[in-house]
């Protein structure tokens, strides 16, 4: 029975598993959804803070005016890409997994199908029921080993060893 414990452990295991790469990824989903959000959000009036600094600057009269108006607008350009890059990073994750979420969700389904068949065929076979398994618990224990009945105190049958004392 040690090798169906095994078995089950690792059946156990893989859905375990399959569960966490699920649950990971439909985490990450819906954190790139809410950075696409608050893109959509932010975007346009950034874009329009653009436009304005990008108007003033082409309109210095001179050096002065020109070096004041050009930190105002390395700054809004500086802030605008950082958040064109926030949002290309947040919609390539969303795009990968969004296709992906559905395959690993069959991947948890697939492996809990098959520890719950080897449960139910050690039952009808073996007449052995394993305790039942909830990935959303944390991963499954180690299998408890079989320790074989001793007579005596050594795995032969035979009495303990004897210690002898040196002094």
């Amino acid at each position: 029975m040690a090798q169906g414990n095994d078995e089950y452990y690792v059946k156990s295991g893989l859905e375990f598993t399959a569960y966490e790469n699920w649950q990971s990824a439909k985490g990450n989903l819906e954190s790139a959804n809410e950075v696409l959000e608050e893109v959509k959000e932010e975007k346009p009036m950034l874009e329009e803070e653009y436009a304005d600094a990008k108007y003033e600057l082409d309109r210095a009269n001179n050096n002065d005016e020109y070096k004041e108006r050009r930190a105002i607008f390395d700054d809004i350009k500086t802030r605008l890409d950082a958040m064109k890059s926030k949002e290309k990073t947040a919609q390539d994750a969303f795009d990968a997994l969004d296709g992906d979420i559905e395959n690993l969700k069959q991947a948890y389904d697939d492996a809990k199908k098959d520890r719950e068949d080897y449960r139910q065929f050690v039952k009808d076979e073996a007449d052995h029921e394993f305790d039942d398994y909830d990935p959303t618990e944390g991963p499954p224990s180690l299998p408890e080993e079989e320790t074989p009945e001793v007579n005596g105190g050594d795995n032969n049958g035979g009495p303990p060893p004897t210690t002898q004392d040196s002094g």
